[in-house]
């Protein structure tokens, strides 16, 4: 066993944030030929997991040329950030509060975004923000009045879109798609009028049934799409854990889904790769319901199990390490923490489950932070979800 762990040991490769790019550039040839790398994360409100992620991307950006970052937001919704990006008069934190999700409506984002419109006004290089969901339909309301802003098409874009909403009922939702499906047969040829309406179709495919859709199929499903009409482009895939990992998960055992990473493993083969974040000792955002009312907490999670993939790295007295999965003897007997937005009970009763099962496929690359921090919220969502 000593033998073992001296020999991971001296395969793993220690992050110093001090040095910049120095320890990425070790495992530097990996990045050759990639299209798409997904950047992960093992609970949305973890600060130095968006540090991470930021310094690697940051070293994909000036070291490998790649020029756009995909996002697990709706991709109406992220349209006024990329308008933010390349100057144009748009308040940031406004942009981000379309999104419409807490996670990414922090101080640390803000930072994300700010480097990239400096990186672009300083470089004439260009970078594209791109979201890849389809969870809202307000967004697109808002978004296709902007770009179509031509008195026929806002009459019928209202025609759509007023009242519309997750609550309607499955009856009116049926007769605005047929409005819709009239609608966008009018639209003009434009990449992006098409992406829009590819996440309008399965907003309505979902609520109506008439496709097994699910968040990861679509996304994966986006995600090519703007890749395909975007054939030079490489790209970042920004999001949870869960999302970019490269191989199926059961659900309570019995459901198996597709992840967002194993379609675009499946399509793009060695071109696409994956980083898990992971931390052993957490404090995070999560939302938490007490008396039937969602309120923002400030969580903590130890993974003290020695069967998960937190405590074995932590067994190396390191702060921060970033290791491939190939280099994990037994991974596929390890569990990894998985928390979304919310832990615990949500208001159903209902407890959130926070661990998955490993397998030696499911990821390419650990990021490891021995001690995390919860992230830096803006103050509209500390205010919605204050207790």
């Amino acid at each position: 066993m000593k033998v073992t762990l001296f020999l991971l040991m001296m395969l793993s490769i220690n992050i110093t944030f001090s040095q910049d790019y120095f320890d990425f550039q070790n495992i530097d040839s990996v990045f050759i030929n990639k299209k798409l790398i997904g950047l992960g994360e093992s609970t949305h409100g973890t600060s130095e997991f968006s540090t991470m992620r930021f310094q690697l991307f940051k070293y994909l950006v000036e070291k490998h040329g790649f020029d756009t970052f995909i996002l697990e937001a709706d991709v109406s919704a992220c349209r006024d950030i990329n308008r933010y990006i390349h100057n144009q008069n748009i308040n940031l934190e406004t942009a981000l509060e379309q999104i419409q999700l807490w996670p990414w409506q922090t101080s640390e984002m803000i930072q994300i975004i700010d480097w990239i419109k400096l990186y672009v006004n300083a470089t004439h290089k260009n970078i594209e923000i791109v979201g890849c969901d389809k969870q809202f339909i307000n967004d697109d309301y808002a978004e296709l009045k902007k770009i179509l802003n031509d008195k026929n098409f806002t009459e019928k874009i209202d025609s759509v879109f007023i009242n519309l909403s997750n609550t309607s009922s499955h009856t009116y939702i049926q007769d605005k798609n047929l409005l819709w499906k009239q609608l966008k047969s009018q639209f003009p040829l434009n990449d992006t009028l098409n992406l829009i309406s590819k996440t309008v179709d399965q907003w309505f495919d979902r609520k109506i049934i008439t496709r097994n859709y699910t968040r990861d199929s679509c996304m994966a499903e986006n995600i090519l799409f703007y890749l395909n009409n975007n054939k030079t482009s490489k790209a970042i895939y920004w999001a949870h854990n869960y999302h970019i990992s490269n191989s199926f998960y059961s659900k309570d055992g019995v459901t198996i889904i597709k992840t967002t990473g194993s379609s675009l493993k499946d399509k793009l083969k060695d071109e696409y790769l994956s980083f898990a974040c992971v931390s052993k000792v957490m404090t995070f955002n999560a939302l938490s319901c007490e008396k039937n009312k969602i309120f923002m907490n400030n969580c903590v999670k130890l993974a003290d199990d020695k069967k998960y993939i937190e405590q074995k790295l932590g067994k190396f007295k390191m702060n921060t390490l970033i290791i491939s999965s190939k280099q994990i003897p037994t991974i596929n007997q390890l569990f990894i923490t998985n928390i979304g937005a919310g832990y615990g009970k949500d208001c159903n009763g209902r407890v959130n489950v926070d661990f998955q099962k490993l397998t030696d496929e499911m990821f390419d690359y650990f990021l490891f932070i021995n001690k995390s921090t919860p992230t830096h919220l803006v103050s509209n969502v500390l205010k919605k979800y204050q207790k």
